[in-house]
This record gives structure tokens, C-alpha cells and sequence, in this order.
């Protein structure tokens, strides 16, 4: 099941297209991840689809609802965290959220249980009385999620913010995450300049010119790309007899092998006990998203 849908949506501006002809599925109950750079349009697809960019063609909807004439009820189930939202530097942080949820018509009982769970999980609990204005700004960004996640949407939207945290904080946003799939069922759709920012992602999407280069699971990236994984073998003498195999020894006894599958790793562990080597560990090291995106962005312009 899909819980948006980009339907030959083009955006031009100045006689460049910032998205062209983007056909797009995004699947629900699952984290995925846009990435792309500044020109490759995501930031025209959080702005089309938090309402704040309207020129273009096409048709966008979320949850099977158009985006600008059923808005109202989109918004109702989506919770945004944009590049620009700041909350009220004045109001301490329990005070923003009772605002916010005010606009949700929660009831307090409701609005204090569930943002008490949320900065617990979020190690905010201990400054809900502080204002906004004198948080980290990784705190802040973590009660900015707060504020999208208060009225319990079915899907969050976040915009290149994550990158900005501490290693505690992103530590905690993972977790967080994790939870909303798991317990909450929820959709987690992330944008984001940077591979490293990935939260264990189900499923990506790599935004290149405009249009939608790759998406799918991570094993689709990898063959789009051309990557192999790499098989490590370790053996105890510092040698290692494949004849089978193409292999490449990097030093202090560990080799590597380059496969097109991860069970392969299997085959390669049998032939090496065949042919008597010493081995003391194996495994597979599969490509980084950044390792892939890098190798899809030169395989696009050399096209």
C-alpha cells in the first residue's frame, strides 16, 4: 500500500525544471529516505507537499487524498518537521506543544499523556518548563518533532533537520523512530542531503535533476549502481588458497571477495575448509548508501 503518490509532477521555475515528469510511490508502515542534493528538487517535494508550493502540474495525494483540495484532512494525519519551523521562543517547551495541540482540538489529559511520552523518550521531559529560546539546538529540533508527533499522525514528514543533532540525540530520534513503526504503525518519510542521515531505512529514494533516479529497497540501489558487497575472510596464517575466486588481500591476514549476493558468502567458507585454510572469521560488508549514491550520481552523468 502506498501512502503518497507523485503523478507526472513537473515544477519550473526561471526556465529550469526543479521536478520533471516525477512519478513516485511511497510505501506505508515503512522509514523511508529521499536523498539527493540541493538541485534535486527535494525541497520543491516537502514544500508541494506541506502545502508551501503550488505551481506545477501533476497530481499529488497522501492517503489517496489530493494535497490542496483535501488539505484539511491530509493535514490532519501528517506531522510535518520543517526545515523552518520554529517554535515560540517565549513559551517553554510544554507550553508550545499545549499550543499546538490546541489546534488539534485534543483534550488536555490527552495532549499531557502523549507529550509525556514523547519527551521521555526524547530526554526532553526535564525541560518541558523551560522556554524554547534557551534549548540546544538539538533539543529544540527533538520538541520540533515533538510538535509534529503530538496528535499521533499516520505519517511524519522530516525535513533536512536531522543531520544538526548530537550523536545522543540521534541515538534517541533512532529509537524513537523504531517505536512509531513498530508499535505505532506509522509512516516516517525523510529528506535529506546527507547518506550518512539514513535511520535504518526500509526503503529510498535518490533524487537526481529533478526526477526520481532509484527507489526501492537498499538491494535495488546496489544494483542499480553496479556495486558488488565485499566478502571478508580471516585466517590465521595470513594466507588464503581459492583458486575459484578472485581475491584481494588487504593486509594483516584479511581478504576480500566481491559478490553479487550475500549467501554466497556460504560457498566461499565451504571452499576455503575444502582447500584447508585457517580460518578464523568471515562475514560481509555491504556497500554505504553514500558509497552507492556517489557511484549512481557518475553513472547518471555519464549518461
Amino acid at each position: 500500500m502506498n501512502i503518497v503518490s507523485f503523478r507526472d509532477v513537473s515544477v519550473e521555475r526561471d526556465g529550469r525544471f526543479l521536478l520533471k515528469n516525477l512519478n513516485l510511490d511511497i510505501s506505508s508502515g515503512v522509514i523511508t529516505v529521499v536523498l539527493g542534493s540541493e538541485e534535486s528538487g527535494l525541497n520543491t517535494m516537502v514544500n508541494l507537499l506541506a502545502g508551501l508550493e503550488r505551481q506545477g502540474v501533476g497530481d499529488i495525494s497522501i492517503y489517496g487524498l489530493n494535497i490542496f483540495t483535501d488539505s484539511a484532512e491530509v493535514n490532519r494525519q501528517t506531522g510535518f518537521v520543517l526545515r523552518d519551523s520554529e517554535l515560540y521562543e517565549a513559551f517553554s517547551a510544554s507550553e508550545n506543544i499545549q499550543f499546538y495541540s490546541d489546534l488539534y482540538c485534543m483534550e488536555e489529559k490527552e495532549t499531557y499523556e502523549r507529550m509525556a511520552e514523547l519527551m521521555r523518550r526524547l530526554s526532553l521531559w526535564k525541560q518541558r518548563d523551560t522556554d524554547y529560546g534557551r534549548l540546544s539546538s538539538s533539543d529544540k529540533i527533538k520538541l520540533r518533532l515533538v510538535r509534529a508527533l503530538i496528535h499521533s499522525p499516520s505519517l511524519l514528514i522530516v525535513d533536512d533537520v536531522l543531520k544538526s543533532l548530537d550523536n545522543e540525540s540521534l541515538r534517541e530520534v533512532s529509537q524513537l523512530f523504531s517505536y512509531l513503526i513498530s508499535e505505532e504503525k506509522m509512516s516516517i518519510l525523510i529528506f535529506t542531503d546527507n547518506p550518512d542521515y539514513s535511520f535504518g531505512a526500509d526503503e529510498y529514494v535518490i533524487m537526481i535533476n529533478g526526477s526520481a533516479a532509484v527507489s526501492g529497497p537498499y538491494a535495488a540501489l546496489q544494483q542499480a549502481a553496479h556495486l558488488k558487497s565485499r566478502a571478508v575472510i580471516q585466517t590465521l596464517d595470513g594466507t588464503l588458497n581459492l583458486p575459484a575466486y578472485e581475491v584481494s588481500d588487504t593486509g594483516n591476514g584479511v581478504f576480500e571477495i566481491l559478490i553479487e549476493d550475500k549467501r554466497e558468502i556460504c560457498e566461499i567458507i565451504k571452499s576455503a575448509v575444502l582447500f584447508n585454510n585457517s580460518i578464523t572469521g568471515a562475514g560481509v560488508i555491504d556497500r554505504t548508501l553514500s558509497e552507492l549514491y556517489s557511484a549512481l550520481l557518475e553513472r547518471r552523468m555519464l549518461e
